[in-house]
C-alpha cells in the first residue's frame, strides 16, 4: 500500500487542500492554528511538514482561493512579501513541530489566511462525499500493540483515511491479511460529527527498519 502513482500523490495533496478550505470555511485562521487543526481533528501525523502546507496554501492562493495577511509590529495586515515568507517558513519550522497543542493559539509570527469568494465557491461546489468524508473518521495509533484502528462512517472510508495516513507516516507498512472490521453502533468525532451504524477497522503494522 506505500506505492503510489502520481495521481495518488496528486489526489492526496488535494486532500490536504480540502482539508484547509473545510478548516477556513467558517472563518480566517492563523497558520499555526490551521497547523494544529491538521494533527488534531483530521488525522495528520505530529510529524507534519511545515513546507509540505505552507506550499499547499500557496498553491491555493495562485487558485485565487485563499488570501494571505501577514500582521507586522504595529498589527496591521499586508500580503506578505518574499522576505515575509521566507522568514515565516524558517520561523515556524523552527517552533511548531516542538509547540503544544495550547501555544498554538497565539500565532505571534502572524500569518494569517482567509478564503476569498472563489475558495468558498470551490467548498460549496466539492462533491458531497468529498466534503463529508474529511470528518467522518477517527485514527488511533495503538503503538504498543503495532496497531492502527480506525473509526468511519464505512470501510471504504476507512481504507481511505489508511491510504492517507500511510503516505505521510512511509516507515510503517501494514502487515497483509491484517485487517479486522466491527460494527460500531455509534461513534462521537473531536470535532462533534455524530456517526451512526460505523465500523471500526484495525490493522497490525511493521515499521521499517532503518
Amino acid at each position: 500500500m506505500q506505492n503510489m502513482a502520481d495521481n495518488d500523490l496528486y489526489n492526496l495533496g488535494a486532500l490536504l487542500q480540502c482539508h484547509l478550505l473545510d478548516l477556513l470555511i467558517d472563518g480566517p485562521s492563523s497558520f499555526a492554528a490551521l497547523y494544529g487543526a491538521l494533527i488534531r481533528h483530521c488525522g495528520y501525523p505530529d510529524t507534519l511538514e511545515v513546507p509540505l502546507v505552507l506550499n499547499a496554501l500557496l498553491e491555493m492562493e495562485q487558485q485565487g482561493w485563499v488570501k494571505a495577511l501577514q500582521i507586522d509590529e504595529e498589527g496591521y495586515f499586508h500580503v506578505p512579501t518574499d522576505e515575509d515568507r521566507k522568514n515565516n517558513l524558517y520561523a515556524y519550522c523552527m517552533w511548531l513541530p516542538r509547540a503544544s497543542f495550547e501555544e498554538l493559539s497565539l500565532d505571534e509570527i502572524g500569518l494569517w489566511y482567509e478564503l476569498t469568494s472563489e475558495g468558498r465557491a470551490r467548498w460549496e461546489g466539492l462533491p458531497d462525499d468529498s466534503v463529508n468524508s474529511l470528518r467522518q473518521w477517527k485514527l488511533d495509533d495503538s503503538s504498543d500493540t503495532s496497531t492502527i484502528v480506525i473509526q468511519a462512517a464505512n470501510t471504504e472510508i476507512a481504507k481511505e483515511a489508511l491510504r492517507f495516513w500511510l503516505f505521510y507516516n512511509p516507515k510503517i507498512n501494514i502487515v497483509n491479511g491484517s485487517m479486522t472490521i466491527e460494527p460500531i453502533s455509534d461513534l462521537s468525532l473531536s470535532n462533534g460529527t455524530k456517526i451512526i451504524n460505523g465500523v471500526k477497522v484495525s490493522w497490525r503494522y511493521q515499521l521499517t527498519p532503518h
